[in-house]
Formats: C-alpha cells, sequence, structure tokens
C-alpha cells in the first residue's frame, strides 16, 4: 500500500471521510483500519481513490464478511460475471431500465430487514450522480435508542417487530418476503445496541394492539430521524460508501429523472442470523 489512508471525521453526528485508499493494494493494515473506522463512525465516505474495478471491489467487500450474492428480487440487476454486485440506477436504455430504485424519494430503511439473514454493512459506489438532489441520509440508530427514556428502552427490549417488504409492478408481479426480528440489536462488533426499525418496510409490533402499535412506530421514526442523529451525504462521482447497516437507517432525496445516477452496490451479512439478537451488550459500549 501507497500509504495509510487519512479518516477525518464530518461535522455531524456520525460519518468520516477516508482519503486516499488504494484499492489495488488490499492488505490487513487497510482492512483493519477500515474496520475500527467504522464501528467509531458508522459511515464512511472514500475520497481521491483510483475506482475500484468490480473485482476488486469485491475483493474489498470480501475482507469485510460474506458477501450478499443472490438476489431474488431483482437478479436483472445484477453485474454481469462478478457476483453480488447489483446496480442502482434511474437510467434506461432500449426501454429498459438498467438498475433498481429510480429517481423518487426513498424513505428511512434499512437493506433487507425483511429477512432472517440481515445485512450488516453495505457498499453503494458513485459511478454518476445527478447534478442535484439525491441526497443520501444516515440516522445513527445506536445514539437514537441509548438516548431514548429509560423505561422505554427497557420495553423495547421485550418486543419484537415484523418487517415486510411488498410490492406488485409489470415485471415481477406480486411480491413479498417477511421476517420477524426484536426490537433491539447488538453489533458483534462493537457490543453497542441499536432500535431496529425501518420504516420502509411496514414494521409492526407484533406484541402491541394497532392503535399502540402505530403510536409508537410513528413516535420511533420521528425520533430517529431528528437531526441531532443524522449525517446528509452529499454525493460526488467516484464517492465509495460504506456503512453499518446494524446501527443506522438510510434514506434518499428525490432528483430529476433528466439527470442520470448509476451506483454499484453490494451487501454483506451478518455472520451468523441469530447472533445480533441473542449477543448482550458488551459492558461500557456507549455513544461517541
Amino acid at each position: 500500500m501507497t500509504g495509510i489512508p487519512r479518516v477525518e471525521p464530518v461535522a455531524a453526528p456520525l460519518g468520516a471521510i477516508v482519503r486516499d485508499a488504494d484499492f489495488a493494494d488490499q492488505n490487513d493494515e487497510l482492512i483493519e483500519l477500515v474496520r475500527s473506522a467504522l464501528v467509531q463512525h458508522q459511515v464512511l465516505a472514500f475520497r481521491g481513490h483510483t475506482p475500484p474495478t468490480d473485482a476488486q471491489l469485491f475483493e474489498f467487500a470480501s475482507s469485510l464478511g460474506t458477501v450478499k450474492t443472490d438476489d431474488k428480487i431483482t437478479p436483472e440487476f445484477q453485474r454481469p460475471g462478478i457476483p453480488g454486485i447489483s446496480i442502482m440506477s434511474n437510467i434506461v436504455e432500449n426501454g429498459r431500465p438498467i438498475g433498481s430504485t429510480g429517481s423518487s424519494e426513498i424513505d428511512w430503511h434499512t437493506d433487507y430487514s425483511f429477512r432472517g439473514c440481515v445485512s450488516k454493512m453495505l457498499f453503494l459506489d458513485a459511478v454518476e450522480v445527478p447534478r442535484a438532489g439525491g441526497t443520501t441520509y444516515f440516522a445513527n440508530m445506536y445514539a437514537a435508542y441509548e438516548t431514548l427514556p429509560a423505561e422505554l428502552r427497557a420495553d423495547l427490549a421485550q418486543l419484537r417487530i415484523e418487517h415486510t417488504l411488498h410490492y406488485v409492478d409489470d415485471v415481477h408481479g406480486a411480491y413479498e418476503e417477511r421476517a420477524v426480528h426484536p426490537a433491539v440489536i447488538t453489533n458483534p462488533a462493537s457490543g453497542r445496541r441499536a432500535l431496529y426499525l425501518s420504516p420502509s418496510f411496514h414494521p409492526r409490533f407484533v406484541d402491541l394492539p394497532d392503535d399502540r402499535n402505530e403510536d409508537l412506530v410513528r413516535r420511533l421514526k420521528a425520533w430517529a430521524g431528528d437531526d441531532r442523529f443524522v449525517y446528509g451525504h452529499p454525493w460526488r462521482s467516484g464517492d465509495l460508501l460504506l456503512w453499518d447497516s446494524i446501527g443506522t437507517i438510510h434514506r434518499r432525496d428525490a432528483f430529476s429523472p433528466d439527470d442520470r445516477r448509476l451506483m454499484r452496490k453490494m451487501s454483506i451479512l451478518v455472520d451468523d442470523e441469530a447472533e445480533p439478537w441473542t449477543q448482550p451488550a458488551l459492558p461500557g459500549a456507549s455513544a461517541r
């Protein structure tokens, strides 16, 4: 490696810029730096580097955990020849989109909460970005949980949430997946506990009646989305973002459909699907 990347915290409740990483020379020193910085900052934005090839991006992701290589939802948007890399884009070629998510606003969520084996990290690599809009915001769910009233934290530790993905479109027809998880998750890497709420995926507290359910979901969503827990990332072409998807949720602003946005995406799964729900918080694990 030509030099040790610089990690520069941003002026926000979470997030850091990582400058001058060398993805052509991936070694233990780089991986350890990234692991440590991710625990501390939750969102890392790599800048000032030569964009990694598909193979280099897959190698980097694989060094951090198990890459999700199946895509039952939109298999047509997988990068040819490289497992695990999918395309997010609003670009249409020959009358068909080349990627998922389009240009509309996307509400708060964490990816794959509707599955038993959830995501622990996500990559998004900006190949092309729109001229305006499309900002991605991240909310620190560790801090959101740790600052809740003690009585509510105790109640949440006993509750479970059902997460559901459901949609109907002309290509895939009707599609649905769902999973039930405890409302509080523990990051195995840090021992910190976080609120595991994914508002886009129709969260429902299975242990509460409907009237209390809706009120609590609305209250927690508003709490977590408060500015004191949020970082908004202003995308630049070439940005490679890596974030902790156990302890954050994210959302995206809309942008003009006349602009082009092209992203490479990868997800890293938890090693043991039961571990985040059974591991106790480590002594002393707390907010930054």
